[in-house]
């Protein structure tokens, strides 16, 4: 017999009843009441099951837990796509293309599959049973993983607006097509002697072609096909000799052939035809110098096949010609690539498949990729499990050179780029006027720091690098580390910079000082002013005006002074006495 608690509850905090020897809790969702077991009751004497006090707690995970949407929140999933198709358009502002697929696959596969059904009822099963029934239907794999991966994004988004609760499709094993190269197919007998056919005679390249496609030309592996056809070897009887498809640039298939000579005379097959090789690579080199090309030498090419990679280490030692024994240099996919494919083509080679070709040097450890279309390709012959990031190349390279806004390097990387500091941070400091998340390369870190226009000046442009940078200005690289010591490091080393430029004779106190004014800020113009009388550096007088009427300031920002420090009378700071002595020790 079940007993309610008799009070009146709080509207929405839901109630526990205790049936056949169990608390349940209930509550509502809407119009709709829900109802789950929250455990056994103890009896009494045992310490065992939930005492009521437990139960309620019971209750309030449950309701926190448990995620059921109301039917006036309920929509299909037609519905849901419908929003999400004009949600891409409209938002996020997708291609005509894109989103005119995405119409065909909601109106002719989705839709027609699920119905009307709640997108929160949809299940793994649900997504696993409609790729069942595509694929019996015939359509591709890859036409089915299109599908699925426009149904993921239809499902995160209900989950961001709260019609759903779970994505199935992320739950569901994709389909996976067999591995194929869709640029080599076999031939049968008939195509092949059709193709021998077509060879023109009269073409100077006829002769080689022919020589390539017949039998004669190539290797065969002992008792590789017992049935043979009565007469000369023929090309298919080989079961690993394949036809490449045909390709319009006569060249690239010349020096693909030549390639293709050289792979087998290295395998060491036995020759099953009547011409030797030797004959087959004079006559392929005579149609070569016939042709006139001298882009493609068939000596050359027999020694070391010119690969996408040896063409990629040229384009960068072309652009490392005032550094050749640099350790790594940065390729950028959007600014390095369409030079990759002009410097290809100026050399007489068809120009590589850039991305490609990096994903397999990162895999051989001979890049690394840190960034989406930004990698660090190492030296010829250098293999490093880490990016190496010795310098500010590859930052320059890599960040700097694709920012579409204003910029200049301040703090303790201006301090170190006109060499006030020796040891180089590996956090690059950047200056902007906007808000920007930092940039992770590796080991280093770029970070922008955002500060207001009045401050933003007294830069310019640096070719001490393979890209030019906008750097700050000795006077304003020592006025920021001044402003926010904490982006320069220990406040000694900040003084001790300005007293070293100072000794150096590459400081102006003039443009120090007016820098100083322009920035606007009375607690820098009376740090400067205290350290210039300190250091003896002329022209503090003109800071005077400018000092504000706030109290005394501590020299290190965040430093609270001791109990009875004096103050400096002229410019209101306290004296700090252990920063100045480590600065002497500094020297």
């Amino acid at each position: 017999m079940s007993r309610e608690r008799k009070e009146k509850r709080a509207y929405g905090s839901g109630s526990i009843v205790e049936e056949r020897g169990s608390w349940y809790g209930k509550w509502r969702v809407g119009d709709r009441q829900v109802k789950r077991r929250l455990g056994p009751v103890r009896p009494v004497g045992s310490s065992e099951g939930l005492t009521r006090k437990q139960a309620e707690a019971a209750l309030r995970r449950k309701m926190s837990e448990v995620k059921i949407l109301a039917p006036e929140e309920r929509i299909d999933f037609g519905q849901a796509a419908e929003r999400y198709v004009h949600h891409v358009e409209h938002v996020l502002k997708r291609k005509k293309s894109t989103v005119q697929d995405y119409r065909i696959m909601v109106r002719r596969h989705l839709t027609p599959h699920f119905h009307t059904t709640a997108i929160d009822r949809i299940k793994p099963e649900d997504i696993a049973s409609y790729i069942a029934t595509k694929s019996s239907a015939g359509l591709a794999v890859k036409t089915i993983t299109n599908h699925l991966n426009f149904a993921h994004g239809v499902f995160q988004f209900a989950i961001k607006r709260g019609w759903a609760t779970s994505n199935p499709v992320a739950a569901t094993d994709r389909p996976r097509a067999a591995q194929t190269d869709p640029d080599i197919r076999f031939l049968n007998p008939e195509e092949l002697e059709a193709l021998l056919r077509a060879v023109p005679s009269e073409d100077v390249l006829g002769p080689t072609d022919h020589a390539l496609y017949h039998p004669h030309g190539s290797r065969r592996r002992p008792h590789a096909h017992p049935a043979r056809v009565d007469g000369p070897p023929r090309l298919h009887d080989h079961p690993r000799l394949r036809r490449l498809r045909p390709r319009p640039n006569r060249r690239r298939r010349l020096r693909r052939a030549s390639v293709r000579a050289a792979t087998n005379a290295g395998r060491g097959w036995r020759d099953c035809g009547a011409e030797p090789e030797q004959s087959i690579t004079r006559r392929f080199a005579g149609n070569v110098a016939q042709m006139g090309d001298q882009s493609c030498n068939i000596s050359s090419v027999m020694a070391r096949p010119a690969t996408a990679r040896h063409l990629l280490y040229d384009y960068l030692d072309a652009l490392n010609e005032h550094d050749p024994g640099q350790a790594s240099t940065a390729f950028d996919l959007t600014l390095n690539g369409p030079e990759l494919t002009r410097f290809a083509r100026a050399h007489g080679q068809h120009p590589p498949d850039a991305e490609s070709l990096l994903r397999r040097m990162v895999a051989a450890g001979q890049a690394h990729r840190l960034q989406a279309g930004r990698y660090l390709v190492n030296r010829p012959g250098l293999l490093s499990p880490r990016p190496r990031l010795d310098d500010l190349e590859p930052v320059a390279e890599l960040v700097l050179r694709r920012l579409d806004h204003s910029y200049y390097l301040s703090w303790h990387t201006g301090l170190w780029h006109h060499g006030l500091i020796e040891q180089q941070s590996r956090t690059v400091l950047c200056a902007v006027t906007i808000r920007k998340r930092p940039v992770r390369l590796g080991a280093q870190t770029v970070r922008f720091v955002t500060i207001t226009e009045r401050k933003f000046f007294g830069y310019s442009q640096s070719d001490a690098y393979q890209t030019p940078v906008w750097v700050a200005d000795l006077e304003k690289a020592l006025l920021d580390s001044l402003d926010a010591p904490i982006l320069a490091g220990p406040m000694p080393a900040v003084i001790a910079a300005l007293d070293q430029a100072a000794r150096q004779g590459t400081l102006d106190p003039q443009r120090l000082v007016a820098y100083a004014i322009r920035m606007g800020g009375p607690v820098l113009n009376r740090r400067l002013g205290y350290l210039m009388d300190k250091l003896n550096i002329p022209g503090a007088v003109e800071l005077q005006p400018h000092l504000g009427r706030k109290s005394a300031v501590p020299l290190q920002p965040g430093r609270t002074p001791q109990p009875g420090t004096k103050v400096d009378p002229r410019w209101r700071v306290y004296d700090d006495e252990a920063l100045v002595s480590t600065v002497r020790e500094l020297k």
